[in-house]
């Protein structure tokens, strides 16, 4: 969410950045001439009252939200009615949060799927996104729209190399090969399942793991390192702020994730032109075009993930990965593609029909305001602690105007 609000400044708006608190890794992040507006909230989900004193204050004509944000972002919508066009992303699988997910996230699940259909338009990061929400809310598919998650800036050159240094010593050395997973370390990106397969793997072949993210399981993590006894093999360096310098002298990337929408880090591993393995998880397979990008194995099964992670190693050839496939991701195209749905009326896909090319956005920019929820706290990956937040995006030069991204 945050590139995309820098794109919306960058286009013209001014942008308010409304965070449920104003914690996270993030806010070193924000570019200068976005304002960070602070609800305090004590959670995201009952951050309501506060948007709306927001709302009745800077009066947006949009809002983008995302995630946990999308359920106050409905509310506010089922108040102000045609006040206020509202747009929301749907970022992760809501039938695998309703079937796998905790009972939080299960009532979570069925209040996003009820309040849905009230929506202007509905954003799924895939094509399977999509048909999970047109088979969740039949009455809300004319709606919906495939928008790839925005990942980077594809003609930087330095961003596709991964330039940068990184300063841990285990990628400056080559002899030994290293194996890289970037995600918050929490129950849902199935570390555990990791550990154990490269547990096994480390039997076979003289590897590292380097584990990017910050989060509460943190010392059960590394607990459980120490009884597998690979403890001097694994690194926990915390949340880093651009993991493509990482993976771009990584040997391989591994997801392990339980559950997951549109897995970044396997867009990021792509452009890096790392080697990948990961569970067969939301979107992970059409990322991966079938496995032919890399390894998909089932989830929770760490000894096919050993053995794929380990074939992966010995293979020193890397996938080439088309550039049209690359540009699917583009931030630019993310960023035209949003904007047409918040400054229009009709731009709804007829029947549901899923894209996300929407041409020649010339809409009077500075007239509309744009909302969204800032899910983690890593700028591409999702590496960091997610913080409880709202974003609010694209205050026009009128004083009355106003763009809103919730997160």
């Amino acid at each position: 969410m945050l590139a995309l609000a820098a794109g919306f400044a960058k286009r013209g708006l001014q942008v308010d950045l409304v965070l449920a608190k104003r914690v996270g890794a993030l806010l070193r992040q924000v570019p200068p001439g976005i304002r960070v507006v602070n609800l305090r909230a004590r959670k995201t989900v009952l951050s309501l009252p506060a948007l709306l004193r927001y709302l009745r204050r800077r009066r947006p004509p949009a809002l983008l939200s995302t995630m946990e944000a999308n359920i106050p972002a409905l509310l506010a919508k089922k108040i102000y009615g045609e006040r206020l066009r509202t747009v929301v992303r749907c970022e992760t699988s809501p039938i695998a949060a309703r079937s796998r997910g905790t009972l939080r996230e299960k009532l979570l699940t069925a209040a996003f799927t009820r309040l849905l259909p009230a929506a202007d338009a509905i954003v799924g990061v895939s094509s399977a996104a999509v048909d999970e929400l047109k088979r969740l809310a039949p009455a809300a598919a004319p709606r919906l729209h495939r928008i790839y998650n925005p990942f980077v800036d594809l003609d930087s050159n330095a961003v596709r190399r991964g330039q940068a240094p990184t300063g841990h010593p285990w990628l400056d050395d080559t002899g030994r090969p290293t194996v890289l997973c970037v995600g918050r370390l929490e129950k849902v990106k199935d570390h555990a399942t990791l550990l154990k397969a490269f547990e096994r793997t480390s039997r076979s072949c003289d590897a590292r793991l380097i584990v990017l993210g910050e989060g509460s399981r943190r010392a059960a993590l590394e607990k459980l390192a120490s009884d597998l006894g690979i403890a001097d093999r694994v690194d926990f360096p915390g949340f880093a702020r651009n993991p493509l310098r990482f993976m771009s002298r990584s040997n391989l990337v591994v997801l392990s994730s339980i559950y997951e929408g549109m897995p970044l880090v396997l867009i990021e591993a792509l452009v890096s032109g790392c080697r990948i393995v990961s569970t067969d998880v939301g979107n992970a397979r059409e990322i991966l075009a079938d496995g032919k990008y890399g390894a998909l194995v089932p989830i929770g099964d760490w000894k096919t993930m050993s053995i794929e992670i380990l074939r992966a190693l010995n293979n020193k050839d890397k996938p080439e990965i088309p550039e049209s496939i690359l540009n699917r991701y583009s931030l630019s195209s993310a960023i035209e593609s949003h904007l047409q749905l918040l400054l229009t009326h009709d731009g709804a896909i007829g029947g549901g029909k899923a894209h996300n090319e929407h041409p020649g956005v010339t809409p009077p920019l500075a007239r509309h305001a744009f909302g969204g929820r800032w899910r983690s706290a890593g700028t591409h990956s999702d590496n960091a602690v997610a913080p409880n937040a709202a974003t609010t995006v694209g205050e026009a030069p009128w004083p009355s105007t106003r763009a809103v991204t919730r997160t």
